[in-house]
């Protein structure tokens, strides 16, 4: 579902979320973290803190040095 953000900036979430799932199926911890930002902000999906949280646990778990950010701590809860 394209998005209109910014100055004439369209995001496609669909394609944003493709690309994380196949990091993530890779293990890679930028793309778990991805995941979890687009289902804790509903960004082209239906809001899920659930599996947000689920991905934000995994990419904590992964060994590649990610930081949470703040607005994301509440899903470790």
């Amino acid at each position: 579902m394209p998005v209109k953000g910014g100055k004439n900036h369209v995001q496609d979430f669909s394609k944003a979320r493709y690309w994380y799932e196949k990091g993530a199926a890779q293990n890679a911890g930028v793309s778990q973290l991805g995941l979890a930002t687009i289902y804790s902000e509903g960004l082209g999906v239906t809001k899920d803190d659930k599996i947000a949280s689920e991905w934000l646990r995994k990419a904590k778990a992964n060994r590649d040095n990610i930081t949470i950010p703040p607005d994301l701590m509440y899903l470790l809860k």
